[in-house]
């Protein structure tokens, strides 16, 4: 079930690896996707943050400490959807082993029942160490900030970025500009050609008086 070769397959819903997939790549994603990593953070929060990590001195920058302060909390959230990404899969194996039943194990009802005892136990004694590995992960994450990762934004980085956006957006009002002035120029070209073909001013148009 879990290649995708079982000749029983269900049709109306995903199963086996298909489902496994669609919990890593979809369920897990959007639920990463979903947090607002400035849903609990107020500005008061960051201000409080700075002058804490600054001591009796004003503070220039941002120090690093007062971004740790802040980061750490919201790299704690990520730790609720990789659980239940755990959880969900979890459950999907035991509907596998379940499902992977063979006609021939059947018929030893005895066997059958501790195959699915030693499964279901090998089962339950992995999602253990791996909610916990979860977790190590997300202390790992917390504990080394790496600001020095190629997709990581830093304070020249943020600055490059609005330059680049307020250019974008420079552009886009130019260019609006210029269609709105070449729309206005075509509009009164147009006027003032009627009135040409009028010019005996009967309003005929055919010059003619």
């Amino acid at each position: 079930m879990v290649e995708g070769t079982w000749p029983e397959m269900s049709t109306s819903e995903l199963t086996g690896g298909a489902r496994l997939y669609h919990i890593f790549h979809h369920i897990f994603s959007v639920g990463l996707e979903g947090i607002n990593p400035a849903s609990n953070l107020t500005d008061e929060d960051i201000r409080t943050a700075i002058r804490n990590s600054s001591g009796p001195r004003a503070s220039l920058f941002v120090p690093e400490l007062a971004f740790q302060l802040l980061i750490k909390p919201l790299i704690k959230s990520l730790e609720h959807p990789s659980q239940r990404c755990v959880q969900m899969a979890y459950e999907e194996l035991g509907q596998i082993a379940q499902r992977s039943e063979s006609k021939e194990l059947k018929r030893y009802p005895k066997l059958h029942r501790g195959v699915m005892r030693v499964v279901s136990e090998l089962l339950r004694e992995r999602v253990g160490p791996t909610s916990t590995y979860v977790e190590s992960l997300i202390a790992i994450e917390q504990a080394y900030i790496n600001t020095n990762h190629p997709d990581f934004i830093g304070g020249s980085g943020a600055l490059i970025e609005l330059q680049k956006k307020a250019e974008i957006k420079r552009r886009q009002n130019a260019r609006a500009a210029a269609v709105a002035a070449m729309q206005s120029a075509t509009n009164a070209a147009s006027g003032s050609g009627a009135w040409d073909d009028d010019d005996d001013g009967d309003g005929d148009g055919d010059g003619d008086g």
